[in-house]
């Protein structure tokens, strides 16, 4: 699984792989006004992030706190080019439908601010 920036939420929960160099073909946005980031296809762009090997019963928690169910975010298979260079797909979460209204914001940032970063 592709995840961007949210390591801090699952470091106990995975095991992480060497970070990735992007997932291809996928834009950051987060909105200003929403309280968290979120990833839209974009043809040209790439999000950093991390690969994880979770199982099952962690995909199925994963989709319960990412909304999977109703709408807030979407699973989908991406490209992601690791760090050595190799071409992977990934499992990763993407905005939904309940979303894509902020796809056009005028005011959104395309990077997550350092205080997010650090657990």
């Amino acid at each position: 699984m592709f995840i961007g920036n949210c390591r801090k939420h699952l470091d106990r929960m995975s095991i992480g792989f060497p970070p990735t160099k992007s997932g291809v073909d996928y834009k950051l946005l987060w909105p200003e006004g929403l309280g968290f980031p979120f990833i839209i296809h974009s043809k040209g762009h790439s999000v950093k992030g991390e690969v994880y090997n979770f199982s099952e019963d962690t995909i199925r928690f994963l989709d319960r706190i990412e909304g999977v169910e109703g709408g807030l975010y979407e699973k989908r298979i991406v490209s992601v080019i690791m760090d050595n260079g190799d071409k992977i797909d990934a499992l990763t979460y993407v905005g939904g439908e309940s979303l894509q209204t902020y796809r056009h914001s005028s005011s959104y940032s395309t990077v997550i601010p350092e205080e997010f970063e650090k657990g």
